[in-house]
């Protein structure tokens, strides 16, 4: 997984080097490409004499766009994937983990064993403490309303702490399976 998060690290660099260069190479370059059209001799003035051309318009000064957002350096670059990488571990691991052994308490015998459901969410963690909110059942094959209706009100009111968690929102979804509960009801003990 470190590996790549490596990797995508040094393509988003890649593309910000490249990026930067473009926009230097259009500052530098920022002169006039077409081709000057035909010159035509000056009208002569009302004295008879030959009018005097008129200096040539000289380029206009390019626009400065804003300059880029600063580089990151490595060590900001390391720190910033080492944050990522707990997050994505955390997404991954801890709040999968949270949420089946809440929903294990639902469990009471039914039947089945691939039989799913699906329920969406919104993670909210905030200062470290970790809510769920938005929770809806998106699908279900279970046929059985009594464990989905208890494991989406469980997940409704499940709170816990988490004090290495950055604060964010994000949207997920729980897929969990009639086998899933039954293994973790034996596991906690419900």
């Amino acid at each position: 997984m470190l590996g790549v998060m490596s990797r995508w690290l040094l393509v988003a660099l890649g593309a910000a080097v490249v990026a930067v260069v473009a926009l230097l190479l259009l500052e530098l370059g920022g002169g006039d490409d077409r081709e000057p059209g035909p010159v035509s001799a000056p009208a002569p003035s009302e004295s008879g004499r030959p009018a005097t051309a008129p200096a040539p318009a000289r380029p206009a000064p390019a626009m400065m766009a804003e300059p880029p957002a600063p580089l990151l350096t490595a060590e900001q670059l390391a720190i910033a994937g080492e944050e990522e990488h707990k997050m994505e571990v955390l997404l991954a691991g801890s709040v999968p983990q949270q949420i089946m052994k809440a929903a294990s308490r639902c469990y009471r015998g039914e039947p089945g064993r691939t039989e799913r459901m699906e329920v969406d969410y919104t993670l909210r963690f905030r200062n470290g403490v970790a809510t769920l909110s938005d929770v809806k059942l998106a699908s279900s094959k279970m046929n059985a309303p009594r464990l989905e209706a208890c494991v989406v009100d469980t997940m409704r009111t499940l709170t816990w702490e988490d004090p290495e968690a950055a604060d964010l929102d994000r949207e997920m979804t729980a897929s969990i399976s009639i086998l899933d509960l039954r293994a973790r009801a034996r596991k906690f003990g419900e």
